[in-house]
């Protein structure tokens, strides 16, 4: 599912939920070697260009197209398929590019590095950009998540986890403007203090809006403790919370 450039959509039957706990990424490309992804790019990315001179990839497909047309930086991308062990299944991105990581008026940092570019599928990138709108709108300036693309499969099996796809993000934490750090491994069972608040109306706000169709919290199991989990699973609209697990759907 694509998401809007609101939180809104349409809702979705179910299908097998992504259990994929956290493990450890691949680094997360430098911006300064992005040149060399495709000949094309005349120029490596700037993390100092402003909004008016910020480079803008002219998109290869509606949602490339539509990421253009909201102004976000991005650059097509086309890792070559690798196969996930011995399942037969190509890791793959359908629709990837190379994604700057201030988008939104959000910084997304991988593992607190500033210059990481994401490495995403196009649907994952457009959902990006309506949370990061979201956090924007209530003071959050960075993200900090664990990685995006990721040829592996779900933990303690052989099905592909959406990371597999360039579908799938895990996020640890954010940062306030004034600089007071949220931190899903302390602040999700605070749900009292304005960080745990944050925490929850966002997972909340993330299904009910279906901008990810799979939202899994530290709640879900004990591998998702220090995390939450968001995900584009084809046909499943859900979402782990407390003891009820909100499943929509047919």
């Amino acid at each position: 599912m694509a998401a809007c450039d609101a939180l809104g959509g349409a809702a979705s039957p179910p299908a097998a939920q992504e259990a994929a706990a956290s493990s450890p990424q691949p680094p997360a490309p430098r911006l300064a070697d992005a040149g060399g992804v495709r000949a094309e790019v005349d120029a490596a990315p700037c993390l100092g260009c402003g909004a008016a001179d910020a480079q803008v990839v002219r998109g290869e497909g509606a949602c490339q197209e539509r990421l253009a047309a909201a102004g976000v930086r991005f650059w097509a991308h086309r890792p070559a398929p690798e196969p996930l062990g011995s399942s037969g299944v190509m890791c793959h991105l359908a629709d990837g590019v190379l994604l700057h990581p201030e988008i939104g008026g959000v910084r997304w940092r991988w593992l607190g590095a500033e210059d990481r570019a994401l490495v995403v599928d196009c649907a994952l990138a457009e959902a990006l950009l309506v949370m990061s709108r979201w956090l924007a709108a209530r003071g959050v300036v960075s993200v900090d998540h664990v990685g995006t693309y990721h040829c592996r499969a779900i933990a303690g099996g052989d099905r592909p986890s959406q990371h597999a796809f360039g579908r799938a993000v895990d996020v640890r934490g954010m940062t306030f403007a004034r600089g007071r750090p949220v931190r899903v491994l302390e602040d999700w069972r605070r749900e009292q203090t304005r960080s745990g608040r944050l925490l929850h109306e966002l997972a909340e706000a993330l299904h009910r809006d279906q901008v990810f169709n799979v939202v899994l919290t530290p709640e879900y199991n004990p591998g998702h403790h220090d995390h939450l989990h968001l995900d584009l699973t084809p046909g499943v609209h859900f979402l782990s919370r407390g003891e009820l697990e909100v499943l929509v759907g047919e």
